[in-house]
């Protein structure tokens, strides 16, 4: 990869390997797959300034250790950039920090001179897990913005994305089944519901029948006997012949005895 390559920040076709194997194997075998080019970088570098998780202004210092210079940086995944300022729309540069190590410098000592403990108030260093490339060193004017950038250099690794990816996933899968469920759930409501309301309409149905004939009732209380009336009196006249049929055999069993 040309462009990295002039840059001096990973060798040519970005194997980042160095020479020197990573600690973590999960880091090595990740940084031997690794292959980018311009195209890469461009739509990548526009992602990082776009959705970074952290971005801001930094001092760089030089390659020759002469210089402070100060670049707009940011943090995309395990992948950090920097810009001449930040409105540029191509990145000056990338750094891989898989397997990388990130700590804060100690504090000045008093020996040092004013320009040195001022250089090294809020000063942290980068390191590369591999031989051939030279330790990141950053500065911030805070010593909240330092601490702050330390703890997400320090987060951004494969590994942890891997981690995170995976809880994400499973609370996913967990939300998903939550659904679904309270899918079920709500159809069995609106059937539950849907009956409901159908009984309630026989009902109100079979109430204002009921009204009906409470009224008819109300405006005729003389109503004409109703088929139900007459059977009442059939039954009744047959049950007063059976108990005078009745009565009449026992008078004449009692006369002939």
């Amino acid at each position: 990869w040309r462009w990295a390559h002039r840059s001096g920040l990973l060798p040519a076709k970005c194997d980042c390997s160095g020479g020197a194997e990573p600690a973590d194997p999960l880091a090595a075998n990740m940084q031997k797959g690794m292959r980018l080019n311009d195209g890469h970088i461009t739509y990548l570098a526009v992602l990082a300034k776009k959705d970074a998780a952290r971005r801001g202004f930094l001092s760089k210092k030089s390659s020759d250790n002469t210089k402070w210079h100060s670049k707009w940086f940011a943090l995309l995944q395990n992948m950090l950039f920097y810009f001449e300022s930040d409105s540029s729309s191509r990145p000056s540069g990338l750094y891989l920090l898989e397997g990388c190590v990130c700590d804060r410098a100690p504090s000045p000592k008093p020996s040092m001179s004013a320009k040195e403990c001022l250089e090294k108030q809020y000063y942290f260093t980068v390191t590369f897990n591999h031989d051939n490339q030279k330790a990141l060193e950053l500065r911030t004017e805070d010593v909240k913005d330092c601490d702050e950038w330390v703890a997400a250099i320090t987060q951004a690794s494969y590994r942890n994305l891997a981690t995170e990816h995976e809880t994400l996933m499973q609370k996913y899968l967990h939300l998903i089944q939550i659904v679904e469920t309270e899918k079920t759930v709500a159809k069995q409501l609106r059937q539950q519901i849907e009956d409901g309301e159908i009984e309630i309409e026989r009902l109100k149905s079979e109430i204002g029948g009921l009204l009906k004939d409470n009224e008819k009732i109300q405006s005729n209380p003389e109503v004409p006997p109703s088929d139900d009336d007459t059977e009442i009196k059939k039954i009744k006249k047959v049950q007063s012949f059976l108990r005078g049929w009745i009565c009449r055999r026992k008078w004449k069993t009692i006369i002939q005895d």
